[in-house]
Order: C-alpha cells, then sequence, then structure tokens
C-alpha cells in the first residue's frame, strides 16, 4: 500500500519498469518542484528526531541503534544535496538552452 497520489506512483512503476535516467529526472524534477531541500532536511529530521526519543530506541542496549539512525540520517541529506547539485545544474542548462 502507498500514500502516493496516482500521477507519482505511476512515476515509480515507470521508473521500476524502464530503469531509465529520463524516468529518474522525471521523479527528482517532480520532488524539487514540490518541496525545498530545506524542507526536506526539516522533516527528516522531525523522523529521525521522533524515531531516537521512542522508548523502543531509548530501551535499546546497543549503542549502535542511535549511531545508525544519525548516520541513517546524515547519509541520507547528502544523497539529497547530491541530487539535488544535479538538478540545479540540469535545470540552469535548460534555461540557458531556451534563453
Amino acid at each position: 500500500m502507498h500514500s502516493l497520489p496516482k500521477d507519482l506512483e505511476e512515476m515509480r512503476q515507470e521508473l521500476l519498469k524502464e530503469k531509465n535516467k529520463e524516468a529518474a529526472w522525471a521523479i527528482i524534477k517532480e520532488y524539487f518542484q514540490f518541496i525545498s531541500i530545506a524542507e526536506t532536511k526539516k522533516e527528516l529530521w522531525v523522523l529521525t528526531k521522533g524515531a531516537l526519543t521512542n522508548d523502543l530506541v531509548e530501551e535499546s542496549e546497543e549503542g549502535t541503534t542511535r549511531h545508525d539512525l544519525i548516520f541513517g540520517y546524515e547519509f541520507l541529506i547528502l544523497l539529497l544535496e547530491a541530487v539535488h547539485v544535479l538538478y540545479q545544474a540540469k535545470k540552469a542548462r535548460a534555461a540557458k538552452k531556451a534563453g
């Protein structure tokens, strides 16, 4: 079960089926037109903070649990920042061609 709207679910299916860069870029474009990188970071931190303060994590005897959550958050932010740079560069090239 997915909570994505129909058009985004169709984009996902296209990506999984075709596995090409055009399908990937379509999703990247849609994402960054909808939500900023700053808002993404904020929302991911809220989710990570919620997970870190969850009773199950607090009771965990492994110190690596918290570390893994923070590492995953920071690594995902790094990935999103890299994708955002690629998106901005592509957007700039398209604007230069058009203008």
